[in-house]
């Protein structure tokens, strides 16, 4: 279930251990995943269609802005790399994600451990319209 979730949010490879960890560190402590995928999946839209903010309230059991927990049944055929970064995470406290493409690096994420670090991130997201606004 993890590894399906890494599959649709990942966009780099190296980047699949730390979403893993992400996942993981949610899932120990009770919070709601938030995975932006799982609210596509849940409303039937493909990656790059965009989403309204009623797509992201929808109430269902895949839509992990809503409800605690993974969803019911995989959301994606996860390939080889995001099984093995769900079965081992990397080492770390992040709780948060967003597309900032960190580096000048088209697809990448930053990472962040407060609500606060995260904030800021999603400023960068969405000022590069990587699709947070």
């Amino acid at each position: 279930m993890v590894a399906s979730l890494i599959e649709e949010e990942a966009l780099l490879n190296e980047e699949r251990p730390k979403i893993s960890r992400v996942i993981h560190n949610r899932l120990e402590r009770g919070w709601r995943l938030g995975i932006d995928a799982t609210a596509r999946y849940a409303v039937g839209k493909i990656a790059g269609e965009p989403m309204s903010t009623e797509d992201l309230e929808v109430d269902s059991p895949w839509n992990t802005r809503v409800v605690t927990g993974l969803p019911p049944t995989p959301i994606a055929a996860p390939g080889r790399a995001s099984l093995e970064a769900a079965l081992a995470p990397a080492d770390g406290d992040w709780l948060y994600y967003v597309r900032t493409d960190e580096g000048d690096v088209p697809g990448a994420h930053t990472f962040a451990t407060t609500s606060n670090e995260f904030e800021r991130a999603r400023q960068v997201c969405i000022e590069k319209d990587l699709g947070c606004g």
